[in-house]
């Protein structure tokens, strides 16, 4: 009887306490909300911070094998640069690089050139960088640009792209797709994983369509609601294959991912 009611109490205590957090918490996420949607400045700067150190280490913990497997097949790529070849590595072009939370993946000796219109993210790539797990990759290159105008990167001159939760923010997925197939050597590699909008007339979509307007506040931008998979089989590509799937880890509102590989 005694644990029944000490139970009872805790469970009340706990139930108080959430209820007195709520409003503070709610308030605080409001006064944010707006904050970021009409400053882009803090926007820009909470987005590198939040996602660097909260948001990609949870998502790394459930989403580590399903990123491994999908960029086993980088191991066996051959450069189309005599020198890198020799050398048996390759160059690896990533749009979205953000904080280097893809560097664990790619093979050793990578030349790595990264890509992102977010300035704030650069301390934490070079934080990243010099982890142990990540100092098989050699940096060549760190862009501030958005992967719709990498003029800076000639034509033919990288064997792999590879993008994760880019295409959801990027202006223009065809310009940024064009980009991609210019700076591509012949038959070079693009490698996407993306989430992507749930199929038409479900309710989660409805979810996902009355969800975004904070969610892009939020994350800089993201839209929940776009799929890339048309526009890049309009694209151009010799070859492209790819699956969708529902990782129920993932949060409802972005769990579609569409993960594939498409070649020039």
């Amino acid at each position: 009887m005694v644990g029944v009611t000490m139970t009872s109490f805790a469970l009340k205590t706990v139930k108080a306490i959430m209820c007195y957090m709520m409003l503070p918490i709610m308030t605080f996420l409001i006064f944010l909300f707006f904050v970021l949607k009409y400053n882009t400045y803090l926007r820009t700067r909470w987005f590198a911070w939040f996602h660097s150190n909260i948001w990609n280490p949870v998502a790394e913990i459930f989403m580590f094998e399903m990123k491994r497997e999908h960029f086993k097949g980088l191991q066996t790529i051959v450069s189309h640069d005599p020198d890198l070849r020799k050398e048996e590595t390759i160059r690896i072009l990533e749009i979205g690089a953000a904080h280097g939370c893809n560097l664990e993946f790619y093979p050793n000796n990578s030349r790595f050139i990264g890509v992102d219109p977010n300035p704030h993210f650069s301390f934490y790539f070079h934080k990243a960088h010099n982890l142990k797990k990540n100092r098989h990759v050699v940096v060549e290159q760190l862009l501030c640009c958005g992967a719709e105008d990498m003029k800076d990167i000639p034509d033919n001159s990288v064997d792999t792209v590879t993008s994760t939760y880019v295409m959801c923010s990027v202006t223009s997925i065809q310009e940024t797709l064009k980009e991609i197939l210019r700076v591509l050597t012949p038959g070079g590699k693009y490698y996407f994983f993306e989430h992507v909008v749930f199929p038409k007339e479900t309710w989660r979509k409805m979810i996902q369509e009355k969800f975004e307007p904070i969610w892009t506040v939020f994350f800089a931008g993201c839209k929940i609601t776009r799929s890339p998979v048309s526009y890049i089989d309009r694209a151009g590509f010799s070859h492209v294959t790819y699956e969708t799937s529902y990782p129920l880890f993932v949060p409802i509102v972005c769990r579609p991912h569409l993960v594939g590989v498409a070649t020039k």
